[in-house]
C-alpha cells in the first residue's frame, strides 16, 4: 500500500459587512450625534468606513450638509455625525446609510425618534376704537397662537391674576376692565377721558406665557357745556355789569 495527501488550498472570498439599524432618540430642535458603525460588523475584520446618508456621497476630510425627511444631517471635516430635526417636527426620521469594507457594501438605516417639547404661545397686540365714555368688548385672543395647538387663556390683564368663572372689575390707567362670569371682557374709559389706552394682558398654553398688549383709541365727543347761575348786587337805580360766562365751563 502507499499513502499521499490530497492538499487543498482554499483561498479567501472577501465577505460582506454587515450593517445595522440605529436608533437614537432627541428632544424637538434638539441635536443628537449619531454614530452608524457602532453596531456593523465585517467577518473578515475589515476597516469600515461609510460612502453615503440618504444617497448623498461622503468625501472624507470635507464639511458636509445633508438634507433629510425632516431635518438634517451634518458630518464635520473630522467625520462627526450630528441630526438636527427641523424647526417644531416632533416625530420619526428614517434615513439610510451605506458602509463598504473597500470591496463590498451594505445598507442599514438610521432611525431617530424626535420627541416633542412644548412651544410658547404667542401674543399679539389687539387694536380697538371706541367713542368717550362709551364701552368696547375686547377679544385678547382672537390673534394669539399656539404651533402645537393648545388651548389658550388669559391669566392677567394689567398684572392683576383672572379667576374663571369670577366676575371682576381691574382699573387700568384711564379705564376700568369689566370681566363677567362668562368671561366676557369690556373695557370703559374714565369720564371725559380721550386717546390712547395701553395695558399688557398675559396668556399660556397651560405651560408656558406670553404677554401683548389692549390697545384701545378713545376718540372725543363733544361735551355738552355747563351753565351756572350768577348772582349780582346793585344800588337802586344804579348800573352793575353782568359776566355770565364767569361761572360756566365745558
Amino acid at each position: 500500500t502507499a499513502t499521499a495527501n490530497q492538499i487543498i488550498e482554499v483561498t479567501a472570498v472577501n465577505d460582506a459587512p454587515v450593517a445595522v439599524d440605529d436608533s437614537y432618540s432627541v428632544a424637538e430642535e434638539g441635536t443628537v450625534t449619531l454614530t452608524p458603525l457602532d453596531l456593523d460588523s465585517d467577518l473578515d475584520g475589515d476597516i469600515l468606513t461609510i460612502v453615503s446618508i440618504n444617497g448623498i456621497p461622503l468625501t472624507p476630510g470635507t464639511a458636509q450638509t445633508i438634507n433629510v425627511l425632516n431635518g438634517t444631517v451634518s458630518v464635520s471635516d473630522t467625520g462627526v455625525i450630528t441630526f438636527t430635526g427641523d424647526t417644531d417636527f416632533n416625530g420619526t426620521v428614517i434615513f439610510p446609510y451605506v458602509i463598504t469594507d473597500g470591496t463590498d457594501t451594505a445598507t442599514a438605516d438610521q432611525i431617530i425618534e424626535v420627541t416633542p417639547v412644548n412651544d410658547a404661545p404667542v401674543a399679539v397686540d389687539d387694536n380697538y376704537t371706541v367713542s368717550e365714555e362709551s364701552t368696547v368688548i375686547l377679544t385678547p385672543l382672537d390673534l394669539d397662537s399656539d404651533i402645537d395647538g393648545d388651548i389658550l387663556s388669559i391669566v392677567s390683564i394689567n398684572g392683576t391674576l383672572l379667576t374663571p368663572g369670577t366676575e371682576q372689575v381691574i382699573t387700568t390707567p384711564n379705564g376700568t376692565v369689566n370681566i363677567d362670569a362668562a368671561g366676557v371682557i369690556t373695557f370703559t374709559p374714565s369720564d371725559n377721558y380721550n386717546g390712547t389706552e395701553t395695558f399688557a394682558y398675559v396668556i399660556t398654553d397651560g405651560t408656558a406665557t406670553a404677554t401683548a398688549n389692549q390697545i384701545i383709541e378713545v376718540t372725543g365727543v363733544n361735551d355738552v357745556p355747563v351753565a351756572v347761575d350768577d348772582s349780582y348786587s346793585v344800588a337802586e337805580e344804579g348800573t352793575v355789569t353782568l359776566t355770565p360766562l364767569d361761572l360756566d365751563s365745558d
